[in-house]
């Protein structure tokens, strides 16, 4: 079987806001929304969703319009704003009310754009090598994220770093 016959075969199709996309989810309990960057798709999780289905989780990751198996309209708002709100439509349409939030890349501001205005549907934010201050990035862009991700991770609890790292052995 070639790799997108087998992509295909372990998740599904579903239409939000217009726009058809690709959703691949595994196991039971709380969601946890695994949101991946640029360029990317829901691939990228394909193995942290069955290690969360191991653990009693639902993992769900979904491409993002022009990535992975999502369509790529001409005419979509490809800005993080856009994706943003298609994303949150995509959260609707996938029946997901509240869950756990990974971000990942690119995946940062278009999944605080996805909560903004119902950060309350967050259980909790996980983020993973992202932007969160995006002056640099988007003018004027960067305060909203920089809020709303200070507000939702200012409540979670987290863990800190070893004080030191386990030493490995030369190759």
């Amino acid at each position: 079987m070639d790799d997108v016959a087998e992509e295909v075969r372990r998740g599904r199709p579903f239409r939000a806001a217009g726009v058809g996309s690709f959703v691949r989810e595994g196991g039971a309990g709380d969601p946890v929304v695994l949101m991946h960057g640029l360029p990317s798709s829901s691939f990228l999780y394909r193995k942290v969703i069955d290690h969360l289905a191991a653990h009693g989780l639902r993992g769900v990751a979904f491409d993002l319009p022009g990535l992975g198996l999502a369509e790529r309209p001409g005419d979509f708002d490809y800005t993080f704003a856009g994706l943003g709100r298609w994303a949150a439509a995509a959260l609707d349409q996938l029946g997901l009310d509240r869950f756990h939030l990974v971000v990942h890349d690119a995946g940062g501001p278009v999944g605080f754009e996805m909560v903004t205005g119902q950060a309350d549907r967050v259980r909790s934010l996980t983020l993973l090598n992202t932007v969160v201050a995006m002056d640099s990035v988007v003018p004027d862009g960067g305060l909203r994220a920089l809020r709303l991700a200070t507000r939702l991770a200012g409540a979670a609890t987290t863990r800190t770093v070893p004080p030191r790292f386990p030493r490995h052995r030369p190759w």
